[in-house]
Parts: structure tokens; C-alpha cells; sequence
């Protein structure tokens, strides 16, 4: 466990958004908030709380909380003395292995394909369990094919079950402002729920958008329920440009200056010995690898009060190195300092800089380093 490292964790700006987001999808949508891989990093059992007293307040603010694997939602049940609504599996259902743990937690499984369904249907474990159906409109991934409902339908029939409790997809390129493959997914769609209907199959409920439709007002005809992710804990998924979600960073990566070094210019420091570029100081972090510092951070710049800092070569194993040339920086040992806060664009600009997204570099960050629970 870090000692001088923190993920502060704000609840406050957590409830925030989720208002803002309620605001955002207006009263007939309820939202479905994916708390997977610990909550993007922040810690499922806190947030899931958090949001549960929520709920309380506002009756028709939620449909459930969304996890990957049915051991993420576990261990939300076993913790959490109240925990009144519907605990969602999207993907590693393992419902042959814990189907106890369906029955008696009450656990939803969604079901993408054909050898899942037929052991739903006919196991009686999942008798008092509301059926919940995921298809494949275009993104390849996981879903039911469109040429499979012809199947579903009979199956569904044979078995009496004349109501799908949720009928769900999933976009492939919502992120990206007015991609045709968007329009091309809701009506594929469209198309099924009609078959649905034909057959004389009700659906419940109905959900498509993600945080980038969600982010963007993709209009998307009787949809009931919204799956909000990246967006719940602040960062956005589309270009500013395009997206009206202005959700606050709930998160901020403190840690303190361990030690600081002066080198002169052509100085070797680290693994592999990399050159200074200049004369300058060495401010030497206790965060590594381990603690979400990636290889591609090198390069990154950073401005600590009026000073302009850089992070610069690899992680040393459990440290790693930001660099200026400002003597300011020279009595900074032990000085707090934040990698990103709720108040800048940082976690942005870094996942940017790293080519990758904000979801990688928050759940980079282990339990080594401890999260700490704000209320203000």
C-alpha cells in the first residue's frame, strides 16, 4: 500500500453527474450506470453505494448497475446490506457454474447467445428471473446475429415467455461525431423490435445509447434505459466539439516528491541511463508501474503552480521522473502535487498523449494505491 499516494475520489462531483446525466436523458429514461472493473478504477463498492442512496431520493432514477463479470456483481450482493435494484452481467455470465448465485442474489445475466439462452430457459434456476436479450446490430462483439431471432422467437414461445424484460444493443462508433455506422445500428434495430412485436413478443425495456450516443442526443426511438460508462466519472468520450456533457473528473492522482536531483546536461538517470536535455532537476515520484505510471507517459507535460514540468523517460520500477529546468523545484521535497484533478483537463490530455482512452489509464491504477473518499 502507497503511503504518500492517493486517488482521491470525490462523491460529491460523483452525485453531481449523475444528476447532470438525469437532466440530460429527461424523465422517461432511467439509467443504467456500468460500474465494471471497479468502477473504471475508482472502487465499485463506495460508488455503487453512493448511487444506491440516490436512488433512494428518486425512485425512478435507476434501472440497475451494470458489471462485466458475474463476480464483480457478487461481490457488490455481499457487501452492501441494501442493495435494492437489479445487478447486471454483461459479459462472463458463468451460468452453469454460479447459478446458485443467480437464484439466490438475484443477479441478471444478459444473454447474447443461443447456447446461454437455452440454459436460461430451461434451467429453474432462472425461472423468477426477468429475461434480458443482447443483439448483435453491426459491432461484432458479443449479441445475438439478426439471424438468430427467427430461433429466439420460437424458443421464447415453446417456453412461454411472451416478455423480454430488456432488449438491448450496443454502438460500435458513437464517439465519433455523425458516424453513418450509428444510423445504420438503429435501424438493424428497429427492424428487430418490430419482429419482436410481429411475433407478439413484448419488450419492456429498451436500451442502445453509451456514453457517446448518450453525450451527443443520439435520438433513438423508444428507448427506456441509457448505459452511461466513461462519462459517469467525468471525462468525456467525443470531441469536445461535438459533445454536450460537461461532467466533472471525480478523480485526482496525488502523490508527493520523494526526492529531487540536479543534473547537468547529457546526465544519465533511470534504467537505460537517459541523457538530460538540459541542466536542470530530477523530481523523483513514488509512483510506478504498478501504480498506473505507463511507458508512454514520457514527454508529457504538466504545470505545477507556475512551474512547467515534464514526466521524462520510462518508470524506474516503483518511481518514476518528471523533469524542469526551474530551480523553483529545488526545496520541493515532500511538496503534494496532482497528476490530474477534478479542475483541469489532465486525465484528458494524458490518455490523449498515451494514444489510448481515459477508462485504460484510470483502471492502470492498482489497489497498491489507496483511494481515498471525499464527500466535499
Amino acid at each position: 500500500m502507497r503511503s504518500l499516494s492517493k486517488l482521491q475520489v470525490s462523491l460529491k462531483y460523483l452525485e453531481e453527474n449523475v444528476h447532470l446525466l438525469d437532466e440530460m436523458v429527461g424523465k422517461h429514461k432511467k439509467i443504467l450506470p456500468m460500474l465494471k472493473a471497479e468502477a473504471y478504477g475508482h472502487g465499485a463498492i463506495p460508488l455503487a453505494k453512493k448511487i444506491l442512496e440516490m436512488n433512494l431520493h428518486h425512485k425512478n432514477l435507476l434501472e440497475g448497475l451494470g458489471f462485466a463479470t458475474v463476480f464483480e456483481a457478487y461481490n457488490i450482493r455481499e457487501h452492501l446490506e441494501v442493495c435494492d435494484t437489479n445487478l447486471y452481467v454483461f459479459s462472463e455470465l458463468l451460468l452453469q457454474e454460479k447459478k446458485e448465485w443467480y437464484e439466490q442474489w438475484g443477479l441478471i445475466p444478459v444473454l447474447s447467445n443461443m447456447e446461454d439462452l437455452k440454459f436460461f430457459l430451461t434451467d429453474k434456476k432462472f425461472a423468477a428471473l426477468p429475461l434480458v436479450l443482447k443483439m448483435n446490430s453491426g459491432m461484432n462483439r458479443l449479441g445475438f446475429d439478426v439471424s438468430d431471432q427467427e430461433e429466439i422467437i420460437t424458443l421464447l414461445k415453446k417456453h412461454n415467455r411472451r416478455t423480454i424484460y430488456h432488449l438491448m444493443s450496443h454502438f460500435a462508433c458513437s464517439y465519433v461525431h455523425s458516424h453513418p455506422s450509428v444510423n445504420q445500428q438503429i435501424s438493424v434495430m428497429e427492424n428487430v423490435k418490430d419482429n419482436f412485436y410481429k411475433a407478439q413478443i413484448s419488450v419492456e425495456h429498451f436500451s442502445f445509447s453509451n456514453s457517446g450516443a448518450i453525450e451527443q442526443k443520439t435520438q433513438i426511438d423508444d428507448e427506456t434505459v441509457v448505459r452511461p460508462g466513461i462519462m459517469l466519472y467525468g471525462p468525456s468520450s467525443v470531441d469536445k466539439k461535438f459533445s454536450y456533457w460537461r461532467g466533472k473528473v471525480i478523480s485526482a492522482l496525488q502523490t508527493s516528491v520523494l526526492d529531487i536531483r540536479k543534473v547537468k546536461k547529457g546526465e544519465g538517470f533511470g534504467y537505460g541511463l537517459h541523457h538530460a536535455p538540459e541542466e536542470g532537476f530530477l523530481l523523483i515520484l513514488p509512483l510506478g508501474y504498478a501504480d498506473g505510471i505507463q511507458f508512454n507517459f514520457n514527454g508529457f507535460p504538466l504545470k505545477i503552480e507556475d512551474v512547467q514540468v515534464k514526466f521524462l523517460t520510462r518508470p524506474s520500477m516503483d518511481l518514476c521522473y518528471l523533469w524542469t529546468e526551474s530551480d523553483k523545484v529545488k526545496h520541493w521535497k515532500n511538496k503534494k502535487i496532482s497528476l490530474w484533478d477534478h479542475s483541469n483537463d489532465n486525465l484528458q490530455l494524458l490518455s490523449d498523449h498515451n494514444q489510448t482512452i481515459t477508462y485504460q489509464i484510470l483502471t492502470a491504477i492498482s489497489s497498491r494505491v489507496p483511494r481515498d473518499y471525499v464527500l466535499e
